[in-house]
């Protein structure tokens, strides 16, 4: 399933990467708050980690382990309404 996970964030960071980043903030920021969202993408290594799927996704689950996937199917799920 994980695989399954970065391959669909790849084609939707491949279709519209701004777009991507901008959603990927977005849901961060309605999962987590403002402030708390700023202070993942910090760790997570700011927007040129969100520009890139893969980095983006595996340290996302080196931070929040097993819950980041939880994440990034809504990232996903985020993506299908816009695209």
């Amino acid at each position: 399933m994980s695989e399954n996970i970065l391959e669909v964030l790849n084609m939707y960071a491949n279709k519209n990467r701004q777009l991507f980043v901008e959603i990927v903030k977005q849901s961060l920021n309605e999962i987590f708050g403002d402030a708390t969202a700023e202070t993942l993408i910090y760790y997570l290594g700011g927007n040129e980690a969100l520009n890139d799927p893969s980095t983006m996704t595996h340290k996302l689950r080196a931070i929040l382990g097993m819950g980041a996937d939880a994440i990034l199917r809504y990232v996903i799920k985020e993506m299908d309404k816009r695209i």
